[in-house]
């Protein structure tokens, strides 16, 4: 028996996630929503009944048993993090939306790796086509509506839709037009459509029902008969209290049933009040809730579960079922005494997002928590500096507590906070770069630092010698001491002028003057002489290591090695 598909909806903010499912459901969820962002997960049905009512022929070739779809429409400030489950996630399929003037955005890009970190198959829906300069646009599908357009307004969209295509080969996707495709199990499906018109919609669901029974039938087969979920978010509903917005994934979920689910002082088990269920219009209460849909699961202790964490239905052995979630939430929530970072999120799936990311980019994590960042979060990171140079506190869509920042900010702990995870490593990684700069700088500022370079006149013999010299490698700076291919010194830079300023250092390729003392032009030095600066000894092994120009270290080495030698 095939159970309803769980398909996710995803896309940067103001994508039309919402008026894409607004659409299909004849609601007007959107208009109710604050400043037309969605503001919470929100589940619910599209029955077998309405996809052929909407999508008329263009399903026939596929003979659809599916009794549905579910269709996750997550916040527009998030990705779909939330939605996982071990091994993989709780959504079989996803619809990416996107802007067709905007393309792929930051959190458009996130949610499709985070799709192929989890093997979530996606298609892509081109939302807002009825922007495109002379496209008109009506309510049917786009391969009827196609036919009326002008070439330009066709071409436009072209030019707009392969820039995705380019997007997408970039993340590591093949993609066509839907109807220009070779191969349905290897290209990614990219539909124009218009959530505001409804033009392209048939298509959208018609290739989402029909990948889904094709490629997914296994999956999509009810196994259990105890309920599966995992927790998408925690709410305060209105005239109920507390209650768990869960996704119910497998098996039957009735009131009266005691679950087992996961809260950050441990595993919490509870008797089922009540449940509401999501359903194509509007919401209902049930006694009964059958895989897969959406449900908001009323119980004691509702308000501390965890989202991204599991919901099992107790019956049979209970440590066993304690067990599986503990392997569900293993090595995600991370206290250890290693030396790392400390990292703070939202949700269970945010925390593994993140897990992963940093284990690719070679990030060692010390903490990794659901919720605030804390003082002792600040002094426990403040701590590890001593130990790991570049360690640091990163908050993924949580606050930082006002105390928190006051001591980071006395204390010199860096945190990074954004709501888009692969920006935490940009960040981090650009971070350290500059910190490794400033102390490169601040170490290179100690040593002499290698030059060499070419008299090619004077402007005073002596008291002091003034020269102009041309940089021929290296850095001049004042203050070292220079000597000839014979290793013999002749003096130390007491300045360096360029157009009679003043400067603090003259790099390869620049004509500058200098002046120096206790050196006398014609009996000490001639034009067309080469100097080098007198690097000491115990300069030579930071200089190798930092400076990078390893030919003219050798020359000067060589030099004073003779001198030495002699």
């Amino acid at each position: 028996m095939l159970r309803q598909v769980l398909s996710v909806v995803l896309g940067h903010v103001d994508s039309g996630k919402t008026s894409f499912l607004d659409r299909i459901r004849s609601t007007n969820i959107q208009q109710e929503e604050a400043g037309g962002i969605s503001q919470r997960i929100f589940a619910s049905v599209v029955t077998i009944q309405t996809i052929k009512t909407v999508c008329g022929d263009l399903i026939a070739p596929f003979k659809l048993s599916i009794p549905g779809i579910v269709f996750i429409d997550t916040p527009g400030h998030e990705v779909f993090t939330s939605l996982r489950r071990r091994g993989g996630s709780v959504a079989d399929i996803a619809v990416v939306m996107v802007d067709v003037n905007k393309g792929l955005e930051a959190q458009t890009k996130e949610s499709i790796n985070i799709l192929k970190e989890y093997k979530v198959p996606f298609i892509i829906a081109l939302n807002k086509i009825d922007n495109i300069t002379g496209w008109l646009s009506r309510n049917t599908s786009f391969s009827n509506n196609l036919k009326l357009q002008n070439k330009n307004a066709v071409n436009e969209l072209d030019l707009k839709l392969y820039k995705v295509v380019e997007e997408l080969y970039q993340l590591g996707f093949n993609s066509e037009r839907f109807d220009r495709l070779s191969d349905f199990s290897k290209q990614v499906a990219i539909i124009p459509c218009s959530a505001k018109t409804g033009e392209g919609i048939p298509e959208v669901l018609a290739f989402l029902s029909g990948l889904a029974q094709k490629f997914l039938s296994s999956k999509i087969e009810l196994h259990l008969k105890e309920g599966r979920g995992s927790v998408i978010e925690v709410e305060n509903k209105v005239g109920v209290g507390s209650v768990m917005n869960v996704v119910l994934y497998d098996g039957v979920l009735r009131e009266g049933d005691e679950i087992l689910f996961f809260t950050l002082t441990g595993i919490v088990k509870s008797r089922v009040k009540s449940l509401i269920e999501q359903l194509e219009k509007g919401e209902k209460r049930v006694s009964e809730a059958v895989a897969a849909c959406g449900l908001s699961i009323f119980c004691d202790s509702a308000d501390k579960a965890v989202p991204g964490s599991p919901v099992f239905v107790v019956k049979g052995d209970e440590e066993e079922l304690k067990k599986k979630i503990e392997e569900e939430v293993e090595g995600i929530i991370i206290e250890t005494n290693k030396e790392g970072s400390i990292v703070k999120a939202d949700a269970l799936g945010s925390l593994e997002a993140i897990s992963l990311m940093f284990k690719k980019n070679g990030i060692e994590i010390r903490k990794a928590e659901i919720g605030n960042v804390t003082k002792r979060d600040v002094s426990e990171a403040f701590l590890m500096k001593s130990k790991v140079k570049y360690s640091a506190i990163f908050a993924f869509n949580v606050p930082v507590n006002e105390d928190a920042l006051l001591e980071a900010k006395s204390s010199g702990v860096k945190i990074f906070s954004t709501n888009i995870i692969y920006q935490l490593v940009d960040d981090y990684k650009k971070w350290v770069d500059d910190e490794k700069a400033k102390e490169r700088q601040n170490m290179l500022q100690k040593v002499v630092l290698p030059v060499k370079i070419k008299i090619l006149k004077c402007f005073r013999a002596s008291n002091p010698c003034i020269l102009g010299v041309e940089v021929l490698d290296g850095v001049l700076r004042g203050g070292c001491e220079l000597m000839n291919s014979n290793s013999k010194v002749i003096g130390r830079v007491e300045g360096v002028q360029s157009e009679k300023k003043n400067i603090e250092k003259a790099v390869k390729g620049e004509q500058v003057a200098i002046s120096i003392d206790s050196c006398i032009f014609g009996r000490h030095v001639f034009d067309d002489d080469i100097l080098y600066s007198v690097i000491p000894e115990n300069d030579f092994p930071l200089l190798e290591k930092l400076e990078g120009n390893i030919e003219l270290l050798e020359e000067i080495k060589k030099i004073q090695k003779q001198a030495k030698n002699y």
